[in-house]
């Protein structure tokens, strides 16, 4: 899953009116007041490699292999209504991702913890946030000669 796929689907599973920002974006000036950042933090690969056939056809089949990961993300919200925010994405989060299609799957949410410090221009900045792990199925797809129907025939010379 690519780093946009799961910000995006773990926003869909938000509620509406909040601003995402990318994170680590220099060159883009921050909203002015309440927005949000996640960040993944880490990716644990939690089992092998499981092997099953994709699509196939007399020449060629796809074979696709799946891992189980465990995503760690780390979700902040800043601005005066950080803490509030956080509250309500921290429940709405652990009712969705409970109630998801199993494509992404709920491990642990963690508590809500006070994020805020001194900024460089000695400006306080106001920042609430929790971390949560998922599971999540990768998979990857890949190519290979594969022989259906083999015909043999078998001629007897001789005793």
């Amino acid at each position: 899953m690519t780093e946009n796929d799961l910000y995006n689907v773990l926003q869909g599973l938000m509620p509406s009116g909040l601003q995402f920002v990318a994170p680590y974006l220099d060159e883009v000036p921050l909203p002015k007041d309440n927005y949000a950042q996640m960040n993944i933090i880490e990716v644990q690969p939690i089992g092998w490699n499981q092997r099953r056939v994709d699509t196939s056809d007399d020449k060629k089949a796809t074979f696709a292999y799946d891992i189980e990961k465990i995503y760690r993300v780390q979700i902040d919200f800043y601005g005066s209504e950080s803490y509030d925010n956080a509250l309500y994405f921290h429940q709405s989060l652990s009712v969705n991702l409970v109630e998801d299609d199993d494509t992404i799957c709920l491990k642990r949410i963690g508590n809500i913890e006070n994020r805020c410090f001194l900024q460089e221009n000695k400006k306080y900045l106001k920042r609430y946030g929790f971390d949560i792990e998922l599971f999540i199925v990768d998979t990857i797809t890949k190519d290979s000669p594969y022989l259906k129907n083999i015909l043999v025939n078998l001629a007897r010379i001789g005793n």
